[in-house]
């Protein structure tokens, strides 16, 4: 069965990143990289094209890398570095067909994921808002604009928030040494895991729970 991509629905979902160690896989990986270990191809959504970007090897002869971004993400890249455009698109297909050869197999990832929301989003007893002050000492102002939060007994482990430029707040969520199969839903579960942790922990909500 063809893997299956984040469908970018979620307007607050900008990034992923689900990257890790494919145990014993590194023959199989290196067979698979002979036709250049970077494949990058669009990935048509509702807001536009994404990008995917799979590498093989790399940090090491086991490494199985995804990237996937937003596609505003992708015009801000671009509009900030047109190098970042890839010299050639390989076909969504090709990067399923390189990957499905390795269902099965156990792997060890570590995982990223970057979401945007408004600070009126956020509740006001949540963890991010909660700490956010604003005072001053004589002519000197103090405001908090960020923090990392260390998570136990939950698949995320880490979450860290910062203000943007425009008032918005930026969301990373993280997960590490995380044991599961490379399969059709390797992709999608990483992001259910994340989404999730971020509806709960930052929006205070549970997915698709109405306002």
């Amino acid at each position: 069965m063809p893997i299956t991509f984040p469908d970018f629905k979620n307007p607050h979902y900008s990034w992923i990143r689900v990257c890790g160690e494919a145990l014993k896989a590194a023959p199989d990986i290196a067979r698979l990289a002979k036709g250049g270990k970077r494949k990058t191809a669009i990935l048509a959504t509702e807001r536009g094209n994404a990008q995917v970007v799979l590498i093989l090897g790399g940090t090491s002869e086991n490494h199985v890398h995804f990237d996937i971004y937003s596609p505003e993400l992708v015009s801000k890249r671009l509009n900030d570095s047109p190098k970042s455009k890839p010299d050639h698109l390989s076909e969504l297909s090709e990067i399923d067909d390189i990957i499905g050869q390795l269902y099965g197999r156990e792997i060890v990832l570590d995982m990223g994921a970057v979401y945007h929301a408004k600070i009126t989003e956020l509740p006001e007893t949540g963890i991010i808002r909660s700490l956010f002050f604003d005072t001053k000492m004589g002519s000197v102002a103090v405001k908090l604009e960020g923090a990392m939060f260390s998570i136990q007994g939950a698949p995320i482990q880490k979450i860290q928030w910062s203000v943007r430029s425009g008032g918005d707040i930026a969301v990373t969520l993280g997960a590490q040494s995380v044991k599961t199969l490379i399969s059709e839903d390797y992709l999608i579960n990483a992001y259910h895991l994340a989404e999730q942790a971020f509806y709960i922990f930052v929006l205070g909500k549970v997915p698709n729970e109405p306002k």
